[in-house]
């Protein structure tokens, strides 16, 4: 467990916080709930409520203070679904594996844009609790604002706001694309004479 931990530390510190926040809390609902010493020992109570607290804490949803407390909830909803599906499991002797996990994961994940004060994450833009902090920095605090530009008319406008219909045009200057073919026929041949000249 150790070595897990150390290694989470260095791909991702954030997330190495929220798996401590999330064992102590899967292993104090345990003991809550009355659960044996010895499972609560081997982490059979704790390792869900680690990946819950990691999920929410800062990959799913952008980390603050309210998404920690959302990890939290996230831990202990993990915590009660592992005896919910050990028990379920039993006849089977199966293990309840990542199933109360990938539960208290998932209602939380569909809660998306319900809970105020809470930013989710896209999925296509999920990286690190810190991958998503940078990208929200730099999303919010360096992006330049568009360019504005003044029309007599209408005060000011941005460049976005500019299309060829609301451009504004000289009326004053007209071009004509259309051409006699005959005089162009004409004008060739008396240059071809002049070349000739020469």
């Amino acid at each position: 467990g150790a070595l897990i931990w150390i290694a989470t530390i260095i791909c991702s510190p954030i997330a190495a916080v929220m798996c401590l926040i999330g064992s102590v809390t899967g292993i104090i609902t345990a003991i809550i709930l009355g659960c044996s010493g010895a499972e609560i020992y081997a982490g059979i109570w704790g390792y869900n409520a680690v990946l819950g607290a990691i999920a929410i804490g800062g990959m799913f949803y952008l980390l603050n203070w309210r998404t920690a407390l959302l990890a939290i909830y996230c831990a202990i909803i993990c915590t009660f679904s592992n005896g919910f599906f050990k028990t379920l499991f039993l006849p089977w002797g199966v293990p309840a594996l990542s199933f109360p996990f990938c539960l208290g994961a998932m209602i939380f994940i569909f809660t998306q844009g319900s809970i105020g004060g809470v930013e989710p994450i896209e999925l296509t833009d999920i990286t690190t609790a810190e991958g998503n902090w940078k990208r929200w920095w730099i999303m919010h605090h360096l992006q330049e604002p568009a360019p504005v530009v003044p029309y007599p008319e209408s005060g000011e406008q941005h460049a976005d706001d500019l299309s060829p219909e609301s451009a504004p045009v000289n009326s004053s200057v007209e071009i004509s694309l259309e051409a006699d073919p005959v005089e162009s026929s004409q004008d060739f041949k008396s240059h071809e004479v002049e070349m000739g000249q020469y």
